[in-house]
């Protein structure tokens, strides 16, 4: 019996366009390009797909990677919806090179335009930036964008913001600047100034802080919305106690310390508290250098601890991570004390 000739059937292609769209808009814009010679049916999918995504690693040089942003703002389709922009610098080279301006420049007036009926940037909902260059100019086009943001307020407006090396001190934080529908927030290597730097995002329900640096007098997060917060690698140029935390509605808590200074741990006030997450990582020869810059003291730690400890008194679970023995052995006096 001769066996029958396989038949290839593309049922991928034969997906509705939105599908197609939401499956692309999960790959970064060189893959997108590269899937329009799949097919007749492939061949402008990527024009319409709501999610950009562009990574300055794979190109040789800036110049490339510029042409490249370049053609695929230029050839999008006019109607297309612009769900999300991520901007991502990073280079996977050895040396480090100073951001192309023009490059962020390209992407962040694009953003700010208004192409779309309606406007494109009412339709923008997550604006994800790594690496920017340290320009004013930079700086000045972002403030741009949130005006633009403004200006189309009675349209859905940005709900996701992520933002990595950027000093925010130079971003308008403030609650006329567009951020009313603001739900998430995630700042990675960011150094801000204001004592209430989170004032302007009444709707912000979740919020990440990591390696990020302030000013010694401190800051206050007051979220009345907020349900999660997230503090890794906490500010070590803020004293103990000038970190406040008020937030009546907060559900999940997670703090982990990469150096364990006596610095920086905050001060809370979480009634509402269910769960928290502590992670501490001990390093022995920050005890045995009193004469060093990053000496902490045993009677430090133990004070900082107990009031973090206490702090979390009304959480329903807490979850305690150790890098050592004489981490757990510490920890546990310490919550003894508490408890």
């Amino acid at each position: 019996m001769a066996e029958a000739a396989a038949v290839e059937i593309d049922r991928l292609s034969d997906l509705p366009d939105n599908i197609l769209h939401h499956v692309l808009s999960f790959l970064d814009t060189v893959t997108i390009v590269k899937t329009s010679i799949l097919s007749r049916r492939w061949r402008c999918l990527w024009k319409d797909v709501p999610v950009l995504c562009f990574q300055r690693k794979g190109f040789r040089s800036k110049l490339g990677f510029e042409e490249h942003v370049n053609r695929i703002l230029a050839n999008r389709s006019h109607h297309a919806t612009v769900r999300e922009i991520r901007l991502d610098y990073y280079s996977s080279g050895l040396s480090w090179e100073e951001p192309d301006a023009k490059v962020f420049d390209s992407v962040l007036r694009y953003a700010a335009s208004s192409q779309s009926p309606g406007g494109m940037i009412s339709r923008l909902h997550h604006l994800s930036i790594r690496n920017p260059p340290v320009f004013d100019s930079f700086y000045r086009r972002f403030t741009d964008v949130i005006a633009s943001i403004c200006t189309h307020r009675h349209h859905e407006t940005l709900r996701t913001l992520n933002m990595h090396g950027v000093d925010v001190a130079l971003v308008p934080m403030t609650a006329a600047s567009g951020f009313q529908m603001l739900t998430t927030l995630q700042l990675r290597s960011c150094e801000f100034h204001d004592p209430d730097p989170f004032g302007g995002f009444p709707c912000l329900n979740h919020l990440k802080l990591f390696n990020c640096t302030s000013s010694p007098s401190g800051f206050a997060v007051l979220g009345p919305h907020l349900v999660d917060l997230e503090i890794d690698s906490p500010f070590l140029s803020v004293s103990d106690g000038l970190i406040r935390v008020s937030a009546p509605k907060l559900k999940s808590f997670r703090f982990e310390d990469q150096n364990l200074r006596s610095r920086g741990y905050p001060t809370l006030d979480l009634p509402a508290l269910d769960h928290a997450t502590i992670h501490f990582h001990w390093h022995e020869y920050l005890l045995v250098a009193p004469g060093c810059r990053s000496y902490v003291s045993r009677e430090g730690s133990i004070r900082a601890r107990l009031n973090l400890f206490g702090d979390l008194h009304n959480a329903e679970s807490l979850i305690l991570c150790f890098d050592s023995s004489t981490e757990v052995s510490m920890s546990m006096m310490i919550m003894k004390c508490v408890l």
